[in-house]
């Protein structure tokens, strides 16, 4: 049965693949061409990739941990298949990036991934806590109030290492802390908004993007600023690249943000990801592709919105 539901999954995966409009073989290829481009740029630029690199496979280990999922795996296998299927998931996701650190020498953190991706699949926790974690942000969008609630363990990370880099007058570490925070923001506009989310706003198509890209900027503003101003009152002289850098990284938001309703009713797939991929790796393509995003977004959103 285990062969079997991964077959399916295969098959499901190549399924989508020709929905995006790809030929299987070239799709994959395509795959493997941008993570390659995207991780030797991250550690060709950044000197503490190895540890940012963690973050991606922890993004599809939560992915896989999603509990509706899980609850109907429990369902149609048993205990033992179960999480002999979710190990094997986990190291399936782990193998590339794995893989990438040895090449790069990164033998302690590879090890750390591996470790990580079994305890992801095998550790559960079996009460469910009733904490409301309270959040800076109003209920709309609420991409920012359940995306903080889910990953607000991430900030003070992101903020321990700004603290580290005025400690230790290491710049990049602060650039590092920076890039934390927008990544994790850039995750809150993965998934699909439910219709009635967006059905509920009397806006034009242009006007609601408009409202979620200052809403996002605003929130991302609030959450950046314990890095940005630390950072430029410790190292003014080198505190332009700090902002230039976060003015990168609210284009590249943006471009999420046009992304996630270009793909509406679906969530963000490998086509959306290869684009923004390119945009990032060849800079000049940010000028394009969020154009066509926003195009694309319009039109989907024209049925649910009215002018």
């Amino acid at each position: 049965m285990i062969k079997e539901y991964f077959y399916l999954q295969f098959v499901l995966t190549n399924r989508k693949l020709k929905d995006f409009g790809f030929n299987i073989i070239a799709g994959y290829l395509l795959i493997i061409a941008s993570f390659l481009l995207l991780s030797f740029y991250l550690f060709h630029k950044v000197s503490y990739a190895q540890y940012i690199y963690l973050l991606f496979p922890l993004y599809f280990f939560i992915r896989l941990s999603n509990r509706e999922r899980n609850d109907f795996l429990k369902i149609n296998f048993p205990e033992w298949q179960y999480q002999k299927i979710r190990i094997i998931e986990n190291l399936l996701i782990t193998l590339p990036f794995a893989l990438f650190l040895c090449l790069k020498q990164g033998f302690l953190v590879a090890a750390i991934l591996i470790v990580m991706s079994v305890l992801f699949s095998v550790i559960r926790i079996r009460k469910k806590i009733t904490i409301v974690i309270p959040t800076p942000f109003s209920k709309h969008p609420f991409e920012f109030t359940v995306g903080f609630r889910n990953s607000f363990f991430l900030f003070p990370v992101a903020y321990y290492v700004a603290t580290m880099a005025i400690v230790h007058n290491n710049f990049n570490l602060g650039v590092v802390s920076l890039g934390i925070v927008t990544g994790v923001v850039c995750c809150f506009y993965f998934f699909a908004d439910n219709i009635y989310y967006i059905w509920i706003f009397s806006f034009s198509p242009s006007r609601f993007l408009n409202y979620k890209i200052k809403k996002a900027l605003l929130y991302t503003s609030l959450l950046s600023a314990p890095v940005l101003l630390s950072l430029s009152v410790f190292d003014w002289q080198n505190c332009w690249i700090l902002w230039l850098g976060f003015i990168l990284g609210c284009l590249i938001l943006v471009m999420f943000i046009f992304a996630k309703y270009a793909a509406f009713p679906n969530e963000v797939g490998i086509k959306e990801f290869v684009l923004i991929g390119g945009a990032i790796v060849c800079f000049p393509l940010i000028l394009f592709i969020p154009v066509y995003f926003r195009n694309k977004a319009i039109e989907k959103l024209k049925p649910i919105l009215s002018d």
